[in-house]
């Protein structure tokens, strides 16, 4: 789910944000390239395929029964009956790697860093724009 997390950050205006967005992938660069230009990602998005940065903010890979579960298949189901994603990805996407949210400041230093446990354990967006004191709803 966090190619809907992303999708989700793109619904913000962060041109008047003291931030800027970036989001790492574990997929090849081609495949992100692909995914960024056919999903209209206006983010920087940096392939990782050896997960150096995922190992160094601790995220990890899920176990099926993290992902095979009643609150990760309503939210699948969800997708599929509901909110359809904007772009599909290849089939050999892996589906137990978990991702999360870090912010780190001006200065360097990281104010927030949430290492998913589940696929759709994300930090709301409103405690990640608390950080600078922007506003929290998406539409602002």
């Amino acid at each position: 789910m966090c190619r809907e997390h992303v999708l989700q950050l793109q619904q913000i205006d962060w041109s008047q944000e003291p931030v800027e967005i970036v989001v790492i992938s574990f997929e090849e660069p081609a495949v992100v390239k692909r995914y960024r230009d056919e999903a209209g990602i206006h983010f920087r998005v940096i392939a990782d395929p050896g997960r150096q940065l995922y190992r160094l903010f601790e995220m990890q890979r899920a176990a099926v029964s993290q992902i095979v579960n009643w609150r990760s298949l309503q939210g699948y189901l969800g997708l599929v009956f509901g909110k359809r994603r904007a772009v599909k990805w290849p089939s050999n996407h892996d589906y137990l790697q978990l991702g999360g949210d870090v912010v780190v400041d001006p200065q360097g230093l990281i104010q927030l860093h949430h290492a998913s446990t589940a696929p759709d354990d994300r930090p709301e967006l409103e405690q990640v724009r608390r950080l600078w004191g922007g506003p929290a709803n998406p539409s602002t």
